[in-house]
């Protein structure tokens, strides 16, 4: 389980509602207090990781498409760039360091990348939306490869 800074934010918030309860709830046993705790963790956590689950799956399927249209067009640069992006985010689904010299690819991974530094910082769905734009008006991921 990879962690950050949102993680840490969900963390400090979700402690000092804890904290309040067991303040309150001092008749429950220590155990039960400390599984409720460990639960109430965890939920926090994966309520913080949908969205960069969300954009992985995305970007996954964009990259697969792409990887169809190269081997389809018998482009082996295309088609060793795109398999081993593909690789690479199975193994760290982490954001990319650089960008590949394939234009398409590039831009795919430019895009992916700014999404995801910006979704892991604020933890947020709207992350990196232009207050002007509701994000529900945005294009996903897969569709900025078009």
């Amino acid at each position: 389980m990879k962690f950050s800074r949102h993680h840490a934010a969900g963390a400090a918030s979700l402690i000092s509602w804890c904290l309040l309860c067991l303040e309150l709830t001092s008749a429950e046993s220590e155990n039960t207090t400390i599984d409720y705790l460990v639960n109430q963790y965890q939920a926090q956590i994966e309520l913080l990781d949908r969205p960069l689950a969300q954009l992985e799956k995305q970007y996954r399927e964009a990259l697969e498409r792409n990887l169809k249209i190269f081997q389809e067009a018998g482009d082996l640069d295309g088609v060793v760039a795109y398999t081993s992006e593909v690789e690479r985010l199975l193994a760290s689904s982490r954001a990319p360091h650089g960008l590949s010299e394939v234009a398409s690819l590039a831009k795919l991974q430019a895009v992916f990348r700014d999404n995801y530094l910006a979704k892991e910082e604020t933890g947020s769905l709207n992350a990196g939306c232009p207050s002007s734009v509701p994000c529900s008006s945005r294009g996903s991921v897969a569709e900025s490869s078009a």
